[in-house]
């Protein structure tokens, strides 16, 4: 599996957030570098605080390496 990204709204009514934790428990087992991060009070989509944030992430997390 690639490096992957997880965000999710913890409220989501589309997408439980177990599958989420199920991502999370696949790429730890097979040793994948990853990242998490469960918005509080968030659904599908985010807003406010949590828009930016998973913004910021996203960007942080496709920006390239230094060699």
């Amino acid at each position: 599996m690639p490096p992957t990204l997880i965000l999710h709204g913890a409220s989501d009514p589309i997408v439980p957030v177990s599958q989420a934790h199920a991502i999370e428990h696949l790429l730890r087992q097979q040793g994948t570098r990853y990242e998490i991060r469960i918005y509080p009070g968030q659904g599908h989509g985010f807003t406010g605080a949590a828009q930016f944030d998973s913004a910021t992430r996203v960007a942080g997390f496709l920006r390239p390496v230094s060699s």
